[in-house]
């Protein structure tokens, strides 16, 4: 089963994801993310922007221009690649990543799940609450437990050294 599209504007698709199509027009180095779903623009990039950004092997920046974009589209949705090339033959793939979980041909994107059950026996999920609750509980304990070794070190000291006093007085 296909989807036809069309959309006004645009004549190259340059790339794909399970959510979107990446759709270009004539020799232009725009990129647009189109939404399967809904057809609207979500975002846009040139890659011309990052091809003007190269440097050098000494560091120093030597922009380019870049001449071409490769009108490629994987039929899986696998590849998520976008392909471009400069003035020089250097090569740039862009790959494209964070698609969310979801139909993208209802544009339901955020699949939401019921919390699992609790099986007997298990830990109960965690209650942010209550996690924060422990935690200010074990770092009280925490200091409390430092000061009672601290307390301790210093009268085990001063044992020493009156039971050392006692042994010189002898």
């Amino acid at each position: 089963m296909g989807v036809e599209w069309f959309v006004p504007g645009y004549d190259r698709l340059v790339g794909s994801t399970p959510e979107h199509l990446f759709v270009s027009n004539g020799d232009s180095t725009v990129i647009n993310a189109l939404h399967r779903a809904t057809g609207k623009v979500m975002w846009s990039w040139n890659v011309n922007e990052i091809h003007q950004q190269y440097r050098d092997s000494k560091g120093r920046l030597d922009p380019r221009d870049a001449v071409f974009v490769a009108q490629y589209q994987d039929v899986r949705d696998q590849n998520r690649t976008v392909y471009t090339a400069d003035d020089t033959g250097r090569i740039l793939a862009f790959r494209v990543f964070g698609d969310k979980p979801g139909d993208p041909l209802t544009g339901n994107s955020v699949v939401k799940r019921a919390p699992l059950p609790v099986a007997e026996g298990a830990k109960a999920p965690i209650d942010p609450a209550k996690a924060a609750a422990d935690k200010a509980a074990r770092a009280e304990k925490a200091a409390a437990d430092k000061a009672a070794r601290a307390e301790k070190a210093a009268a085990d000291k001063a044992a020493r050294a009156e039971k050392a006093a006692a042994a010189k007085a002898e």
